[in-house]
């Protein structure tokens, strides 16, 4: 493994994290706060600019296969900036609805469609990529753990405007290193590696993915408009709730990326669709804040099986040069149920403040993806993915 590549690659990926998850956390409720937009509009405002993502995604992976993902990861992070410095204007200074929802589209589009070149470059900078992938995603969470805190404190002291300034900062961060990253070749066909077998079509992963990411969502969305609305958790409380999953992302990701390696990813992605969907559940019996913080415990338990299992698949099964368009397929259905979450979670809590009935409407997507996973991909696959193998030495596709 190229360690210090991928060591470069997970400083980038936790400065944007930061970013993201800072911006990400506190938005929906400057959203209401500033503009007196009830839950259903801003749920539409993520909504459009998730599927926006989704779409750019498509074409940025497949870009990135022609032209070189290190290209498009800095032209993404560029727009990226430049579109966070004018939220920053416009929520201290202008404070206009339409203008700062079309930066937010803007944002939400540039960062997504970073996704497939980061992925195709983790991809290629590795040859066991469940470890590269957890790798990154252990620096993605240390990112996510300390923005969130950071933004709810500086809410508290500075006001909603300034998040939008450090997310700058960081993503700024995240550029430069960006910019001085050496890719092998950019192509995946200069790690030597064999042509993967393919025992199973693509798209059996994504009838899985767009249902379970109609419920990530809620996670980052729903949580902290429930949190302050119904629980009245201060923006500080709920960062603090965030930061406690990327901590224990920290502490426990090597230990089950060791379980994956035994039982192999596609029995890996499984328990991960399990328990991410039962701690989102429990967020129904959650009150305070230690009581928020376990069922974040099990949703990153959830994450930590699911994040490499899932980009170990799609890049096992991903002919050599189609790395990056086959990402940018994946995370645009990660967009998509990105996108309907929101949406699903506003109209909930305007119509609703019962936590019961919330979390009930907004979980039963996950348990749904449950059931496809095993109806349409784990029973093809499950046999032959063993420690992140796609087919079994000697194996026909």
């Amino acid at each position: 493994m190229a360690l210090p590549r991928i060591i470069t690659l997970s400083l980038i990926l936790g400065f944007f994290g930061f970013a993201l998850y800072s911006v990400e956390s506190f938005t929906s409720l400057f959203m209401h706060a500033e503009f007196k937009l009830d839950f259903t509009l801003i749920g539409v405002v993520f909504t459009l600019s998730n599927l926006s993502g989704a779409v750019l995604q498509i074409y940025t992976g497949r870009l990135g296969d022609r032209i070189g993902h290190k290209p498009v990861l800095v032209t993404m992070y560029s727009i990226g900036a430049a579109s966070l410095i004018g939220l920053y204007y416009v929520a201290h200074s202008v404070h206009n609805v339409v203008i700062f929802s079309l930066l937010f589209l803007i944002l939400a589009a540039s960062l997504w469609g970073s996704f497939p070149s980061f992925g195709a470059l983790v991809a290629t900078s590795t040859r066991d990529r469940v470890v590269g992938f957890t790798i990154t995603r252990v620096a993605l969470n240390v990112g996510t753990a300390i923005g969130p805190a950071v933004a709810g404190f500086l809410i508290l002291g500075f006001g909603y405007p300034v998040i939008y300034l450090s997310a700058f900062l960081s993503i700024l961060a995240g550029l430069v290193l960006s910019l001085i990253f050496k890719p092998v070749g950019d192509h995946p066909t200069e790690t030597g590696e064999e042509e993967p077998q393919r025992k199973f079509r693509f798209r059996t992963v994504n009838r899985t993915i767009i249902m379970l990411t109609i419920l990530l969502a809620q996670d980052t969305v729903t949580l902290p408009n429930y949190a302050s609305i119904v629980r009245n958790l201060t923006t500080a409380q709920i960062g603090l709730v965030f930061t406690s999953n990327g901590i224990l992302v920290v502490l426990m990701q090597y230990p089950v990326t060791k379980a994956i390696g035994r039982i192999g990813v596609a029995r890996g992605y499984l328990l991960g669709l399990l328990f991410f969907s039962i701690g989102v559940f429990s967020f129904a019996f959650d009150s305070t804040v230690p009581q928020f913080i376990v069922s974040e415990a099990i949703i990153t338990l959830g994450e930590d099986f699911l994040d490499p299992s899932g980009s170990a698949i799609v890049s096992g099964i991903s002919a050599k040069k189609r790395i990056g368009a086959n990402m940018g397929v994946y995370n645009s259905f990660n967009s998509v149920g990105y996108s309907i979450g929101p949406l699903i979670g506003g109209i909930v809590i305007t119509a609703t403040l019962n936590p019961f009935l919330i979390w009930t409407t907004v979980t039963a997507p996950g348990f749904v993806s449950v059931i496809l996973y095993l109806s349409t991909t784990i029973r093809k696959v499950g046999p032959a993915m063993k420690k992140g193998e796609v087919m079994p030495a000697g194996g026909k596709g």
